[in-house]
């Protein structure tokens, strides 16, 4: 992971339920054709302290990640191109494995869909309910027009 050239800053949030802070950022220059989403979770509620870290591959460029926290993992959505947008996918990382730094935590990824996907946020323990399915809204661009 750490061979592999960012770009941006990372998306930085605050695990509530679990009192970790969880980075990411998708990874540039890819050696071997393949992208990949960089994550990397507190050991502790230190933001400070240390981390464990991830790298998620992907077979597509994999831009303007969305990500959020939920009680039973964490999820990101993604705006994927090669030559030109091809679509949007949603991934689902296994939040439990990496708050203990298993390194075999895994990544669930749906199929790239052909709309724009945006996922939810958790700011406060009462909106997250054990029960309550991750959410996502789908958004349409904004077209500007001349009169």
């Amino acid at each position: 992971m750490d061979r592999l050239k960012r770009w941006r800053p990372p998306i930085v949030l605050y695990d509530v339920n679990a009192d970790r802070y969880v980075a990411s950022q998708f990874a540039i220059e890819r050696p071997n054709g393949k992208s990949y989403q960089l994550v990397a979770i507190s050991a502790t509620g230190d933001p400070l302290g240390e981390y464990y870290r991830y790298a998620f591959e992907f077979d597509h460029f994999n831009d303007y990640p969305k990500m959020s926290t939920w009680h039973d993992g964490y999820y990101c959505t993604f705006n994927f191109f090669e030559s030109g947008f091809i679509g949007s996918g949603v991934a689902a990382f296994e939040r439990d494995k990496m708050l203990v730094g298993d390194p075999d935590a895994g990544m669930i990824f749906s199929a790239i869909f052909q709309t724009n996907l945006v996922c939810c946020q958790v700011m406060q323990k009462a909106l997250c309910r054990r029960q309550a399915p991750q959410l996502y809204c789908h958004h349409e661009r904004l077209r500007q027009q001349t009169i």
